[in-house]
């Protein structure tokens, strides 16, 4: 499919399923600590998720209406706990920053916006590129470009799937995110990919550009992330020039003072403090006595 599919749901048993869809996330809704000490005991203990080549999973934070700051600090104590999650191999990942999902209504919220930026900065002091928050909305938040479209059960399916087609048609929806919010999930994303073949039916040439703007921005992403490790690299090979250019600059200076001073005979050396003294530069009792004052003022 053009899109990838967030199946948005609390039914873990979904993980030990043989679901053959391409391009579709499990993203399990984090509503409390007990949902996430539950994913976490079901996640990281699965070996048929690591034998499922289809399957990836990710995290949706459904937000309560009411207290909302209780939840907020709640998640922001089980931060180690994401950041095991992050770090399965199967945990959904754009350019190496580990997806989370949740209502574009819910990110109007400050504490909600904390928990994000919380786990973005501590996803990089564990060596990700941050987080990639996705935001799904409703149809008439997509046209400022801001969130992806979600089906919630609030509209029926053919409904969906018609607003899906003119998305594609007439706002070249590609290359985003879908969420669905329902179990009948299999039926729904089966009805998507039927649109976008009508779509190709339809209008061939609109289809094979949409098919193309995937695969470039596709390709940007995996571009953008080289472009950051080459400037990563050539930053620290600039750090290691300067290293090597300040220690071959003191090996010089330390070359030049042996040349210059240590191989020098000892009379040679005792020579030139008697021509301190005679010129005034150098005390005489200093010849003779290492704890007098050596030069004058």
């Amino acid at each position: 499919m053009m899109n990838t599919i967030f199946i948005i749901t609390n039914d873990y048993s979904l993980l030990d399923t043989g679901i053959d869809i391409d391009n579709m996330i499990i993203s399990f809704v984090i509503d409390s600590v007990a949902t996430i000490e539950k994913l976490t005991l079901k996640a990281l203990h699965n070996s048929i998720l690591f034998e499922n080549k289809n399957i990836y999973f990710s995290l949706h934070f459904d937000v309560p209406d009411n207290n909302l700051d209780s939840f907020v600090e709640t998640i922001q104590r089980q931060e180690n706990m994401f950041m095991q999650l992050f770090f399965h191999p199967k945990y959904f990942n754009v350019a190496e920053r580990p997806v989370v999902s949740l209502e574009r209504k819910s990110w109007t919220t400050s504490p909600l916006e904390k928990i994000i930026l919380s786990l973005d900065e501590q996803a990089v002091d564990q060596g990700f590129n941050g987080i990639r928050p996705v935001f799904f909305a409703g149809e008439d938040l997509l046209p400022g470009g801001e969130g992806n479209l979600i089906y919630n059960g609030d509209v029926s399916l053919q409904d969906f799937v018609n607003t899906y087609y003119d998305l594609l048609s007439k706002r070249y929806y590609a290359s985003k995110y879908i969420g669905i919010k329902s179990k009948d999930f299999i039926q729904l994303t089966n009805a998507l990919s039927d649109t976008e073949t009508n779509l190709f039916k339809e209008n061939p040439d609109l289809f094979n550009h949409l098919n193309q703007f995937c695969q470039l921005k596709n390709a940007l992403v995996y571009l953008n992330e080289n472009i950051q490790v080459a400037k990563e690299d050539l930053a620290n090979q600039k750090a290691y020039l300067k290293i090597f250019k300040d220690q071959d600059e003191s090996l010089n200076i330390n070359e030049f003072y042996r040349n210059e001073y240590e191989i020098l005979p000892l009379w040679y050396k005792q020579l030139g403090h008697l021509i301190k003294v005679m010129m005034g530069k150098r005390t005489w009792r200093s010849l003779f006595n290492n704890n007098v004052k050596k030069y004058k003022n």
